[in-house]
């Protein structure tokens, strides 16, 4: 797409900022022809007038079901005896490297209720702006709690992002002790951890007290700011990892973990079973990546005899 010639209409034109000419065709960046190519769509308003990637961190806090049970351990619960159902009590989330916590919780009258719908609405239009979304532990927890509430109140899904589970990743690359946010930051990587919450705070929470969720929503921030900070101690890790040059669209040699264009080539190449490419390690993140391009010559390759699985 990039430096690709373009027949544009004048009023299309001057809305890309182009000074219009008599051929009406012209030769754009990748980021202006991507805005042309929305305009052409007949939606203006569904790009992005930032080039930056959206990365949105957060965290949502639940409260627990409430039912009836003989017996504390190994025991099925009955749906007659479920008294209240789970919902959620507050969230918090930031944008990678913005200052603002964003975060929202139920108010006396909702608790009271436990009715989440009004949080449940708000974190659906933040993870809408998102191009990528990170939590710990969010593919077996956050992501299925919230998409479990945006079908109960006939949300639809959100646009379209990708996701880093940081706890998906840890598990897969390191052995560190233990895989709790809280230990990773604190005890491994010697960083600040989480707030230390008071026993029983979500029991004061069911209880309809205020402030305890006034807490509970400051735990939760802090979760976030714990959050980043790891994610961007195991970024360079990540495999796959989200492509951030393409999510920027003006970086067109970018790192796909952070989008630098600062790199150095690695002592050996990247090899499939029928192709070698070249291999980068980012200098801003250490981030490991290759070329799209094959340094394989296509007529030496043809012979080339592949191991059975």
């Amino acid at each position: 797409m990039q430096n690709q010639k373009y027949r544009i209409k004048p009023e299309i034109a001057k809305r890309l900022g182009l000074k219009v000419n008599k051929s009406n065709r012209y030769r754009l960046d990748v980021a202006t022809a991507n805005k042309f190519l929305v305009l052409k769509s007949g939606k203006p308003t569904s790009f992005k007038e930032e080039s930056e990637p959206k990365i949105l961190l957060f965290d949502i806090e639940t409260h627990p079901i409430l039912a009836y049970t003989f017996q504390k351990w190994k025991t099925n619960i009955n749906d007659d005896f479920i008294v209240q159902d789970w919902g959620i009590l507050c969230w918090s989330a930031k944008w990678l490297f913005k200052d603002e916590i964003l975060n929202d919780k139920l108010t006396k009258k909702e608790l009271i209720n436990r009715d989440d719908e009004r949080v449940s609405k708000s974190l659906w239009k933040l993870i809408d702006e998102a191009d990528v979304i990170i939590a710990h532990n969010l593919v077996k927890f956050d992501l299925k709690k919230a998409n479990t509430k945006f079908i109960q109140y006939n949300l639809g899904r959100p646009s379209p992002y990708q996701i880093i589970d940081t706890l998906q990743h840890v598990r897969r690359r390191f052995a560190i002790t233990s895989n709790r946010l809280d230990y990773i930051a604190k005890n491994f990587f010697q960083i600040e951890g989480k707030m230390q919450t008071e026993k029983g705070l979500w029991r004061r929470c069911m209880d309809n007290e205020f402030g305890a969720l006034v807490y509970m929503q400051d735990y939760c921030d802090k979760d976030v700011l714990v959050l980043e900070e790891v994610y961007l101690k195991i970024r360079g890790w990540i495999h796959p990892h989200p492509n951030i040059a393409l999510l920027s669209m003006d970086i067109n040699d970018g790192c796909p973990a952070c989008g630098s264009e600062e790199k150095e080539f690695t002592k050996t190449n990247y090899n499939t079973y029928v192709n070698s490419y070249t291999a980068y390690r980012c200098k801003g993140c250490n981030h490991i990546y290759r070329s799209r391009a094959s340094q394989t010559p296509l007529k030496s390759n043809k012979s080339l005899k592949v191991s059975t699985p």
